[in-house]
């Protein structure tokens, strides 16, 4: 079976397009390849294939016959780049003494910012994947979830 790589690669610009996301954050698709995200159909024609490359390293990001998976795959590192570009436009500006400030007195506050700092980017990226798809966005959600847990296991070492 031949997929159809013009399908997705509509579906590709129109869920872009529903979140506004950056052409250069895109991956290219239906057209050479060029560098950086690139989506391709295998050489039998039955998976897609999202591939990332940067001077001679190629990498496969994600290789799936399903449209829904592969697509769900590039958006969760879209909507995460977009997260963290929103986040650090509305963020006060660090000064040079703001690491100084850390004191053996104030380190406990580190734990709350850090869990601070995770849910609110990863909830800009569950908003923006659910405004795609609502499955895709819980799916996202259960995966922060764990990482929290991770993350708080790591701080309370």
């Amino acid at each position: 079976m031949v997929l159809p790589l013009a399908d997705f690669c509509q579906d590709l610009h129109r869920y872009g397009a529903m979140i506004e996301a950056p052409q250069n954050w895109m991956p290219t698709c239906n057209q050479p390849l060029r560098g950086g995200l690139h989506v391709a159909l295998s050489p039998d024609g039955n998976t897609y294939v999202v591939t990332y490359t940067e001077k001679a390293d190629t990498e496969v990001i994600v290789a799936s016959s399903d449209k829904d998976q592969v697509l769900e795959a590039i958006f969760d590192g879209v909507t995460l780049n977009m997260a963290a570009e929103g986040l650090a436009r509305e963020a006060p500006p660090v000064g040079p003494g703001s690491p100084a400030e850390i004191t053996p007195a104030n380190v406990g506050k580190l734990r709350t910012m850090a869990i601070a700092a995770h849910l609110k980017l990863r909830g800009a990226q569950e908003d923006l994947l659910g405004r795609l798809n609502p499955v895709w966005r819980d799916r996202q959600a259960a995966r922060n979830g764990e990482q929290l847990k991770r993350i708080e296991s790591m701080l309370d070492e």
